[in-house]
C-alpha cells in the first residue's frame, strides 16, 4: 500500500482545536492525520513528510559520490576508522529514512 502521495499540506479544523493534515492532491478530500496538539506541530510533520524523498535522494547521492571517491582516488587510506563511521553514519541515516 503506497502512502498518500505528497505534497500534504495542512489546517485547522473547524473547532479551533485540531490541526488537520490532508494530501493537496487527494481527490476524495479526504484527511490523512489529526493533530490534537497545535499547527505548529501539524505543520511540522507536513514539512518532514514533504521533503522525505527529495532528502533521501541527496543522501543516496552524498553516499554513492563518497564511495566513489574512496575508490577511485583512495586518498582516506590508512583512515579506516575515520572512513568507516562516515559511511556507517550515511548507511544508517539512509535505512532509518527507508
Amino acid at each position: 500500500m503506497e502512502h498518500v502521495e505528497t505534497p500534504w499540506t495542512t489546517s485547522i479544523a473547524g473547532n479551533g482545536f485540531q490541526s488537520l493534515i490532508y494530501g493537496e492532491n487527494d481527490q476524495t478530500g479526504e484527511t490523512i492525520a489529526v493533530v490534537y496538539t497545535d499547527q505548529v506541530d501539524a505543520e511540522f510533520i507536513v514539512k518532514a513528510v514533504n521533503s522525505h524523498d527529495e532528502l533521501v535522494e541527496a543522501l543516496q547521492f552524498v553516499l554513492d559520490k563518497f564511495n566513489e571517491f574512496e575508490d577511485k582516488y583512495c586518498l582516506l587510506a590508512g583512515k579506516e576508522t575515520y572512513v568507516d563511521t562516515i559511511r556507517n553514519t550515511l548507511e544508517q541515516a539512509l535505512s532509518n529514512a527507508l
